[in-house]
């Protein structure tokens, strides 16, 4: 059952992003859409989405792309980035300005070692 009585589409997606110019670049509206995904859900979750993409004014296939492409983007933004403790952060510019004669082998080591995940 489609969501007739809102605006929908991209232009919808527009409209109801407009505040979050971040996420309006993320999804850009202009772009072809060639490619069709289809979820299996319950009822409950479906009426949850229609009802939230009701409030933003936006059909549900606007709705869930709009919510997938943030997360996506946070999921891709969390695995590139890497935090360290104040300890870690202090170990390695002290390995880093250590005279090269001077360093350990741990450096090396870790340079060395194989990688435990891809970067794309």
């Amino acid at each position: 059952m489609r969501n007739n009585h809102l605006r929908g589409g991209s232009e919808g997606l527009a409209s109801a992003t407009a505040l979050n110019k971040s996420e309006v670049e993320i999804f850009s509206t202009s772009e072809v859409k060639n490619t069709r995904l289809e979820l299996r859900t319950t009822s409950d979750f479906k009426e949850k989405i229609r009802s939230a993409s009701s409030l933003m004014g936006v059909d549900m296939s606007s709705f869930i792309v709009l919510a997938a492409t943030e997360l996506a983007q946070k999921t891709l933004e969390k695995q590139r980035m890497r935090f360290l403790s104040e300890e870690a952060w202090n170990k390695l510019n002290a390995l880093i300005d250590a005279p090269v004669s001077d360093q350990d082998d741990e450096l090396e080591r870790l340079m060395l070692e194989k990688r435990r995940y891809v970067t794309r």
